[in-house]
């Protein structure tokens, strides 16, 4: 029996595949169109270049070990991967808005540590900064 690559039917109802976070940052690499506005989520602007550079390298070094590994599944498991809408939300108008609301904040969280994740991965090496160096003399 084959696996179904959009999930599984199970005797509570159909359960979607979850993404992986390689999926979710090959998504974000390519330009994804569900992840449209994000060039936006720029780094603050009180930071010199080089610290930019410094706080990617600081997120891929922490996402890159086993423990920053496991972290970011269990924020993808709590954000993106979850229902969009609890059923508690269907009580009210006002549930419901108040907690879309929290829901786009926690995931907005997260989707902006796998952006800089992927900024980070697009720095260029140190040979590639030293051969744009010479290049502009």
């Amino acid at each position: 029996m084959s696996q179904n690559p959009l999930g599984n039917n199970t005797p509570q109802g159909f359960l979607p595949a979850l993404p992986s976070v390689n999926d979710i940052l090959s998504r974000l690499s390519a330009g994804d169109q569900g992840w449209s506005g994000l060039a936006a989520q720029s780094q603050p602007d009180n930071l010199s270049n080089s610290e930019k550079e410094q706080l990617l390298k600081d997120y891929i070094l922490t996402f890159s070990t086993e423990h920053g590994a496991r972290v970011l599944e269990d924020l993808l498991n709590m954000t993106l991967r979850t229902a969009p809408l609890a059923p508690e939300a269907l009580d009210s108008f006002e549930k419901g808005s108040l907690y879309m609301a929290e829901k786009k904040g926690q995931n907005g969280i997260v989707v902006a540590i796998l952006k800089r994740i992927v900024d980070g991965r697009n720095l260029p090496s140190p040979a590639q900064k030293k051969a744009k160096k010479s290049a502009k003399k």
